[in-house]
């Protein structure tokens, strides 16, 4: 005999302690909606027309998200189709007529690099975007500041632009100072390095030399604009 469809219960829920006999109902109520849904499912990917279909396939995705039908790939499960493409419920991942995120979306993007089973947080995708980025900058921190001031710029700009992000995005974009030992956190053209404390030495006193440099550039520069315009202005 099967499951039943619908779960009940026996037990003379009045003869329990009022707290446990609530926490049997809540149990009792969450599965019966949990198999309530997946009825749902189940009616409209064998009934229902694709129009249909997509639009249920929808309501939990991202606005606008581009699915398609399986049958669109001809049915062809491509690597890590059971995550990267799953956009129904797990127990009908085999269904022919079920809706599959479309290859190349940001929803494959999403699941491919995901930190949970069969889930489409954008979390583990954006983290390799923030390295892509810090990697594509090539700049060159040596101060703890500077370093956490320019973490926090690039992870606020790539958050706006993405829905549900969460904390663990930026836990995992988080530089590691605190290492357990007496080396020195730095990015050296756009990879994260770790110095012992006289090499970390050495490459400070040259970004100090450096960033001088570029304030006497910087002032030189002004200075001579300054001179420029007050030439024209006695012109």
């Amino acid at each position: 005999m099967g499951r039943p469809w619908m779960l009940s219960t026996s037990i003379d829920l009045a003869s329990l302690p009022p707290v446990l006999a609530s926490q049997i109902e809540d149990v009792i109520a969450k599965y019966n909606e949990g198999e309530d849904q997946f009825a749902t499912w189940q009616r409209i990917l064998d009934y229902g027309t694709d129009a249909e279909i997509e639009a249920h396939t929808k309501r939990d995705l991202y606005k606008n998200a581009p699915i398609v039908p399986v049958s669109t790939y001809d049915g062809e499960d491509y690597p890590g189709n059971d995550r990267v493409s799953l956009v129904v419920p797990y127990r009908f991942s085999d269904h022919p007529r079920r809706f599959v995120a479309q290859r190349g979306s940001k929803l494959i993007r999403y699941a491919r690099h995901s930190w949970g089973k069969d889930t489409l947080s954008p979390n583990g995708w954006l983290v390799r975007v923030f390295e892509r980025i810090v990697r594509m900058d090539k700049r060159t921190l040596t101060s703890r500041d500077e370093i956490t001031a320019y973490v926090i710029k690039v992870t606020q700009r790539i958050s706006a632009r993405h829905r549900t992000v969460t904390a663990a995005f930026y836990a995992g974009c988080k530089p590691d100072f605190n290492h357990g030992d007496d080396t020195h956190l730095v990015l050296m053209r756009g990879r994260w390095v770790r110095l012992k404390p006289e090499e970390y030495k050495n490459v400070e006193m040259m970004q100090k030399v450096i960033r001088k440099a570029q304030k006497l550039e910087d002032r030189l520069a002004l200075l001579k604009q300054a001179r420029k315009e007050r030439a024209d202005g006695n012109a």
